[in-house]
């Protein structure tokens, strides 16, 4: 509506009734989207709310509630809000068409933003809606088990008592009415994971790993049965199929609990990823229009070049055109992302668009000023992706896998334990018969994994440095990364195996040396480190990659060709320097 109305006043001296009802509406729009934003902030309160009785796996949600209600404040900012107020004044003052035509413009590129704002928020509040709910049908799940334990203990005590005939009937027709009460309730909650699976494929179109249907009917059978038995008075035969529904919930209720860990963690790394390629591809663009800018500056009007580069200008619109359509799609995906990228994306936009309209004309002066403006919006949203990714990588590290679902921590894995896990899938590998694509992106998926470790090994030396302690390891870190290059090459020989089974031998003896060292502190009577929580954890360490910038964009994602890292260390040096 905006651009419709924008373009008609370029094109006429004067306001007819048709401009002014395309205004209005504009303005009625507004009301409605202040409407909806109120509805939204109320259902997410409300949410939010909820939270608050819920266990300690519950505040991943609450903090994705809690920043949905920030981005929904956010919609509607003051200068929008402004905006729209000194329209509503001009139209009373019946404004001519070049003030309005100006106000529009503004408002034009607000409402770029504020639309896709307004799409991600709403995306980002039903992937909200279907984690809470996920969560209701696990609690419910559980509150279910319990209740059923309940009344299997009331049920034994009512077996072994010797209560008269009359009192005895009575108490089996209210046990038989407690059975009736749960068996509706578990009808309940298999409509919540009906509500659950399609609220799914509106989201995300996938199918979640829910406990079956036939696992469903299984346990109201089952308390079917139980209630059965105690209406006829025979409590001894109840307690078979209330066992049974005990087990058979206590299995559904691992299935919803290792889902949700699951659906949390490939969340979290498959937007680590997607953000870490483009950020790359930020990188890219921004070497690009580095060097198209220095070609310009070589040009004069006549140059022959002109169209050739100008074409260029073109194709580096096109490539951020992907990359804002990924960031788009992550951001929906990614709460904590803030509404900066899409105001970045929009100023990027503008300004390569202005270069092109600029080139067209042969206006070289204001080309290159735009170009220079474009690099500067790339560079911003390159450094503010990677502070994004920096705050990712430590929220994470931070989390604890599983929280809230077992009171036992088990103990983390060495490095070592993740190597030889490693080697053993490249032995498979060597071994299997997987070629093309499938094999390729399996070799990236390793290499990574390396690199992980390899990180991980180099930060822990790093702190034996700084207690002036002696270092594991010794040149691993380079056996690492020549292992690195080799599956980025596909080269998987029997060279690689051999450097793979030294690597891991060299970290079991790093760490038995390790502990040999504490346990000589131990004996001198100095407080010991415990070598497992000096070790970073398995989980940590496969998430932080890096603790300072610089050193995050070092880790380049297997998928680039290795001389690719030198232009990035360079590339994020001349922006520090800047």
């Amino acid at each position: 509506k905006l651009e419709e109305a924008n373009k008609q006043l370029k094109s006429t001296q004067s306001m007819n009734w048709q401009d002014k009802k395309k205004l209005e509406d504009i303005l009625q729009q507004k009301k409605e989207l202040e409407k909806l934003l109120d509805e939204l902030k109320q259902e997410n309160k409300d949410l939010l709310d909820k939270k608050d009785a819920f266990t300690e796996e519950s505040e991943r949600i609450k903090e994705k509630a809690e920043q949905i209600q920030k981005l929904m404040e956010d919609l509607l900012d003051e200068e929008t809000k402004k905006l729209f107020e000194e329209l509503e004044k001009l139209m009373k003052e019946n404004a001519d068409p070049s003030q309005m035509q100006k106000l529009l413009d503004k408002m034009q590129k607000n409402s770029g933003n504020l639309e896709k704002e307004l799409d991600r928020t709403l995306e980002l509040f039903k992937q909200l809606q279907l984690d809470s709910k996920v969560e209701q049908a696990t609690e419910q799940l559980s509150k279910n088990i319990e209740e059923q334990k309940k009344l299997l203990e009331k049920t034994e005590q009512s077996e072994k008592s010797n209560k008269g005939k009359e009192a005895e009937s009575k108490s089996n027709e209210a046990l038989a009415q407690e059975q009736e009460k749960l068996a509706e309730e578990s009808k309940q909650l298999g409509e919540q994971l009906e509500e659950i699976k399609e609220l799914d494929k509106e989201v995300s179109g996938t199918d979640l790993e829910l406990p079956s249907e036939e696992q469903q009917k299984n346990v109201e059978q089952q308390q079917e049965q139980s209630k059965e038995s105690l209406e006829e008075g025979k409590p001894g035969k109840s307690k078979e199929p209330q066992q049974k529904a005990i087990q058979q919930m206590q299995q559904m209720k691992e299935k919803m609990e290792s889902m949700e860990s699951a659906m949390s963690m490939e969340m979290d790394m498959a937007n680590l990823e997607s953000l870490r390629q483009i950020i790359h591809g930020l990188i890219k663009l921004s070497f690009d229009q580095e060097n198209l800018i220095n070609n310009f500056r070589e040009l004069n009007q006549s140059d022959p070049r002109f169209n050739p580069l100008a074409q260029q200008q073109i194709k580096i619109k096109d490539d951020a055109k992907i990359l804002e359509d990924s960031l788009l799609a992550l951001g929906k995906r990614d709460a904590m992302m803030g509404s900066f990228v899409t105001k970045e994306v929009t100023e990027l936009n503008d300004h390569l668009d202005k270069t092109i309209e600029a080139n067209k004309e042969r206006r070289r002066g204001q080309a290159q000023s735009e170009m220079q403006f474009a690099m500067t919006s790339i560079n911003n949203l390159a450094l503010m992706l990677d502070d994004h990714f920096d705050m990712m990588m430590q929220m994470m590290a931070n989390a604890k896998p599983g929280a809230g679902k077992s009171k036992k921590k088990g103990k983390p894995q060495s490095l070592s334990q993740m190597q030889q896990q490693l080697n053993q899938r490249i032995q498979e590998m060597k071994n299997g018969g997987k070629s093309g694509k499938e094999l390729s992106e399996e070799l990236a998926k390793t290499a990574a994994e390396q690199e992980r470790i390899r990180r991980a090994l180099q930060e822990f030396q790093e702190k034996m440095k700084q207690q002036g302690k002696e270092m594991p390891g010794g040149d691993l870190l380079n056996k690492m990364e020549q292992s690195e290059m080799d599956l980025v090459n596909k080269q998987l020989t029997e060279q690689l195996i051999r450097r793979q089974k030294e690597i891991e031998s060299r970290l079991l003896e790093a760490e038995q040396s390790m502990r040999e060292q504490e346990e000589d502190e131990e004996r001198k009577g100095e407080t010991a480190k415990d070598y497992n929580k000096e070790m970073p954890k398995a989980y940590e360490e496969y998430l932080r990659l890096k603790e300072k910038e610089v050193e995050l964009l070092k880790t380049v994602p297997p998928k680039l060709y290795p001389y690719y890292k030198q232009e990035v260390n360079e590339y994020f040096k001349r922006l520090r320097d800047q």
